[in-house]
């Protein structure tokens, strides 16, 4: 969001998408970019979630009582609600290579446990490294 914000101000640098406009009105300039990259940002994040069903309604029914149209995806021109979707789409490139494993649904690749599950409510759990959970 902080990218967003930036995008208004001459004297901020964003953090992944650097982009400068000037509005006659700033401030809601900013409510409006920031708005479009929040939301589309997070129905990304969430479209796969286990909550989708009710977070993307919510998220829908946010943006309709900001004044914002959730279905505008321009990102060409100088609009805000435009700006805003060029901050997103740029948040959600740099997201790709961060290291989190997005596209594998956020498995760690990286680690495995030395400890077999615990089964709460079994007899006899035992753990191979109790130092190691």
């Amino acid at each position: 969001m902080w990218d967003a914000w930036a995008v208004y101000d001459a004297g901020a640098a964003g953090y992944v998408h650097r982009e400068r406009l000037t509005a006659a009105d700033a401030g809601e300039s900013r409510r409006v970019a920031i708005s479009y990259a929040a939301y589309r940002v997070l129905v990304s994040r969430f479209s796969a979630s286990v909550g989708a069903a009710e977070t993307l309604p919510a998220l829908r029914a946010r943006m309709e009582a900001e004044g914002c149209d959730p279905d505008l995806v321009a990102v060409s021109g100088n609009t805000p609600a435009a700006a805003g979707n060029r901050v997103a789409a740029s948040v959600l490139r740099f997201a790709v290579s961060d290291g989190s494993n997005e596209a594998g649904r956020y498995v760690d690749s990286t680690y495995a446990p030395v400890n077999p599950p615990f089964i709460v409510g079994s007899p006899g759990t035992a753990a191979v490294n109790p130092n190691r959970w």
